[in-house]
């Protein structure tokens, strides 16, 4: 389906994503920030994170059952952590399911590949990305997608 922007020369690219708040919890430290879920091809070809991996590498796919996320040089500060350490992200949904009828909140453990650098501090603080299919898992998304 073609869109408005498809045919504006202005308009680098568009992509379908799943985007909400996330808790991010690492070795006791806590973050709340911004959950992307994209596919591989918009992290290239709309958003530039590939060219701006400083340490690890570029890859949402998941290898051995575990997903991969990228984080920003700031947050990886923040939460102390590396390339190739786990994270565990908690959605708000779970969360307050959890409290309103006594269950565990939605969690998903993930891998770190990659840590970017966008030269823009609050961005690089507040944003993961990982895999569109796996946002949609955590934040139990029943549409495809929640913006392009």
């Amino acid at each position: 389906m073609d869109s408005l922007f498809d045919s504006n020369e202005k308009v680098k690219g568009t992509s379908p994503f799943v985007s909400g708040k996330v808790l991010v919890s690492s070795a006791g430290l806590h973050q709340v920030v911004n959950l992307k879920g994209i596919n591989s091809d918009a992290g290239k070809n709309v958003y530039d994170i590939d060219r701006n991996i400083i340490f690890g590498k570029y890859t949402l796919e998941d290898e051995s059952g575990t997903p991969r996320v990228l984080i920003g040089l700031r947050l990886a500060d923040r939460l102390q952590t590396i390339t190739g350490d786990t994270i565990i992200l908690i959605s708000p949904a779970g969360i307050e399911r959890a409290i309103t009828q006594y269950s565990m909140p939605s969690m998903q453990k993930c891998i770190i590949s990659g840590i970017y650098s966008s030269n823009n501090n609050e961005y690089d603080a507040q944003y993961i990305f990982c895999s569109l299919e796996e946002s949609q898992k955590l934040f139990n998304y029943k549409k495809p997608y929640s913006g392009n």
